[in-house]
């Protein structure tokens, strides 16, 4: 069963950088330290927000794929601000 972490928990976290997080999980030689980076190109697209500590959701995008549920373009940008 996958445990997650309380809000006080994800509040401690999101006190560092996500460079400062990362730097640390290198530590613990879970993987060669050349995989799993970032190139200069990633960029913050709201810096306003500060740091940012969650669960990701992740999708597969087809343009192949049948017509499905439209979202609204207005609602798919104010995602950002429910998660805050």
């Amino acid at each position: 069963m996958t445990q997650y972490l309380i809000r006080e928990e994800l509040n401690t976290i999101s006190r560092w950088s996500t460079c400062s997080i990362a730097n640390a999980i290198e530590l613990f030689n879970i993987r060669p330290r050349n995989e799993g980076f970032m190139l200069p190109e990633i960029k913050c697209v709201f810096p306003e927000f500060g740091n940012m500590i969650g669960y990701a959701v992740t999708a597969v995008i087809s343009a192949d794929s049948p017509a499905g549920r439209r979202i609204d373009p207005q609602a798919r940008l104010a995602t950002p601000q429910k998660i805050r």
